[in-house]
């Protein structure tokens, strides 16, 4: 009777123990929660640079817009390296185009609000290509993260599976062998 009291002890036990196993560290975050975040910095990153670069550019720290224009990309590259370097083309992209805008209004061959609207729209371009280069790669993290889930619960069954056979297996081979107290198997009857 212990014998079997074990066994059964054992048998509720497996479980709680692979559940405890199983529990590890909080989960990293998320291939999309990281790109919102990084999106999130860069976000702020722009707004702070900006407003430095103009604000020197308004206490004529800077002489001309083509020097604002050279502040902000200069300043916000860093951000960019560290938080979206798949966007580095984009942000040379916008300084390249910007740098034009500013050239013509610091020759006085545009308006200044034709200047800064025209780079409000290269700025808005920018930054749509750049979120819908986002939204791909959080669609493609969302279905690499949904992969990962499914194979991980393949796995998970497979090897529960192969728990489960070897548990089977040592369950008939301990009812070949004889029972000390004279039985005829494992088992004793109770």
């Amino acid at each position: 009777m212990a014998r079997s009291l074990t066994r059964f002890l054992a048998l509720g036990l497996l479980p709680l123990a692979a559940a405890c196993a199983s529990q590890s560290a909080p989960p990293a975050p998320s291939p999309e929660e990281l790109l919102r975040a990084n999106m999130d910095k860069l976000a702020e990153a722009d707004r702070a640079v900006n407003a430095e670069c103009f604000g020197k550019l308004q206490r004529h720290e800077i002489a001309t817009n083509r020097s604002y224009v050279e502040c902000y990309i200069a300043k916000v590259r860093p951000a960019y390296q560290q938080y979206g370097p798949e966007n580095l083309d984009l942000l040379d992209s916008l300084g390249k185009q910007w740098r034009g805008i500013a050239d013509q209004l610091d020759a006085g061959k545009i308006k200044s609000a034709d200047a800064q609207a025209e780079m409000a729209r290269v700025k808005g371009e920018i930054e749509g290509e750049a979120q819908r280069r986002a939204a791909e790669a959080e669609a493609r993290a969302t279905a690499k993260a949904a992969d990962e889930k499914q194979n991980s619960g393949v796995e998970g069954s497979s090897a529960e599976a192969t728990q489960n056979r070897r548990f089977l297996e040592n369950s008939l081979h301990d009812k070949a062998k004889p029972n000390p107290t004279g039985g005829a198997g494992g088992r004793t009857g109770s």
